[in-house]
C-alpha cells in the first residue's frame, strides 16, 4: 500500500511540474498605454471640436476613461484630452478641460460608442490633488496623482 502510495504522490508532484507555471509578472495587472493629456495655454490653439456626448468618466490610478458616443464610422476619429494652464486658487485646485474631437470630415452617421483611455498625470497642479472638470461632464473628477 506504501508503494502505491508513494507513487501516486510521485505522479502528482511530476504532474504539478510539468504544468505552465505562471510568473509573477503575467499575474499582476497588463501595463495600459494610454496618450497623455496636454495642457495647453488656450484651447483654441486646437481649433474647433467635432460633437461628441461623454457619458460616462471613470479614474483608476493616473488614467481616466471616458465612454463617449459620436456620429461617424466611415473614417478614424482622433481625441486629445487638452487641459488649460491655469488652475484656481482654490483647495483643492481645479482644472478645466476639454477633449478635442477631430472627425477627418466623417460626414457618416452611425452612432459609434467607444472607451478612451488617457494619462493624466499631467494635468494635477503641482502633483497634489486636483479637481479635474471637463467640459460637457456634469461631474468634477477628484485626482490624487499615483506615482512620478
Amino acid at each position: 500500500m506504501k508503494i502505491v502510495a508513494s507513487i501516486i504522490v510521485t505522479s502528482l508532484i511530476f504532474i504539478g511540474c510539468v504544468a505552465k507555471k505562471q510568473t509573477l509578472q503575467e499575474i499582476q495587472e497588463p501595463e495600459i498605454t494610454a496618450p497623455k493629456a496636454v495642457i495647453v495655454e488656450d484651447f483654441r490653439a486646437f481649433g474647433s471640436s467635432a460633437p461628441l456626448a461623454i457619458e460616462q468618466v471613470t479614474l483608476s490610478k493616473n488614467l481616466l476613461s471616458l465612454h463617449v458616443k459620436y456620429s461617424g464610422g466611415c473614417t478614424t476619429h482622433k481625441f486629445n484630452l487638452i487641459g488649460h494652464r491655469m488652475v484656481t486658487k482654490s483647495l483643492p485646485p481645479k482644472r478645466s478641460v476639454r477633449l478635442h474631437h477631430d472627425n477627418n470630415g466623417d460626414d457618416c452617421r452611425e452612432i459609434v460608442q467607444e472607451v478612451l483611455i488617457f494619462d493624466i498625470t499631467d494635468l494635477a497642479y503641482q502633483k497634489q490633488e486636483t479637481m479635474i472638470h471637463i467640459d460637457g461632464y456634469e461631474q468634477g473628477i477628484r485626482y490624487m496623482p499615483v506615482g512620478n
